[in-house]
């Protein structure tokens, strides 16, 4: 059998050492608890926070928003139960003797 070599690094996000055989090593930067889907999360929400404070971003965020406000308004109009009309002042259903 032949001698395995594997790489040695240190996760990106967790500071942590892992071992990887050069047959399952593709590169990686991050180990296998979540840590690049967490780093992935945490760079995507700054790039969309940059993004926005852009005059581009701002004004697409002000039409989306614009446009979800019209929907709610427009949803708000559909009446689906019809309530009692109303018939004046209520009077009383009881006499007393």
């Amino acid at each position: 059998m032949g001698e395995q070599t594997a790489r040695l690094f240190l996760c990106a996000h967790c500071r942590v050492q892992v071992l990887v055989c050069s047959q399952c090593d593709r590169g990686q930067r991050y180990c296998t608890k979540g840590c690049a889907a967490t780093t992935r999360q945490a760079l995507q929400r700054d790039c969309a926070r940059r993004y926005q404070r852009g005059r581009a971003g701002r004004f697409k965020h002000a039409l989306r928003t614009r446009r979800w406000r019209a929907r709610q308004v427009a949803l708000a109009n559909i009446v689906t139960h019809q309530g009692a009309a109303f018939h004046g002042p209520r009077r009383q259903c009881f006499y007393t003797r």
